[in-house]
């Protein structure tokens, strides 16, 4: 019986029309996976120069209140300690600049300046002499950065909304009941 059903199939004959659908649908799926492979070059759009536009003792209570509200339930000792450490790393940042690079994407927090890898993770010293792993993509109107370091997590989101630019932060620990979020918003500088 199977013998039969494969004796019988025979290859349907290509019409010029058949190979011109074929032709068009492996265009279509190489213009998609183009498509794709370059949705991480991303809008250069983001790129520029970005200042603070709230008070900067506004944007000093965001961070305060959100490392507040995520070392509330340590021990004193604890949540002195964890809370001294986040305000180091959660400095208020005045201004930012965004430069879109082949490999890296240029990133200054102030007056702290990161060469980061796009796509992949990579190695990046920050501040303290401490090497993070790191890495840098962009999809569509934002900048994402993942962070990873010995004692938790940082993910900065840069989203583009005309000429404005949020950056939210969020930091993670195992060490913290809860984590680091805030935002602050920044106008493109003229």
């Amino acid at each position: 019986m199977a013998r039969r059903l494969l004796g019988s199939f025979t290859m349907p004959m290509r019409s010029p029309r058949f190979e011109t659908l074929l032709l068009a649908t492996a265009a279509a799926c190489l213009l998609a996976a183009t498509a794709l492979a370059q949705s991480d070059r991303g809008d250069p759009a983001i790129e520029g120069t970005y200042r603070l536009t709230i008070d900067r003792d506004v944007a000093e209570e965001r961070i305060e209140e959100a490392i507040e509200t995520a070392t509330d339930d340590m021990g004193p000792l604890r949540e002195a300690i964890g809370s001294n450490r986040l305000e180091e790393r959660n400095p208020v940042i005045d201004e930012l600049a965004i430069d879109v690079r082949e490999d890296t994407i240029r990133v200054r927090y102030g007056d702290r300046r990161f060469d980061l890898p796009r796509g992949d993770f990579g190695s990046v010293e920050v501040p303290g002499g401490e090497t993070a792993r790191v890495r840098a993509r962009i999809r569509d109107d934002r900048l994402l950065v993942d962070w990873r370091m010995e004692e938790g997590r940082r993910h900065d989101v840069f989203r583009l909304n005309g000429d404005q630019l949020i950056l939210t932060l969020r930091t993670a620990s195992d060490q913290l009941p809860d984590d680091v979020l805030y935002r602050l918003p920044f106008r493109r500088a003229e």
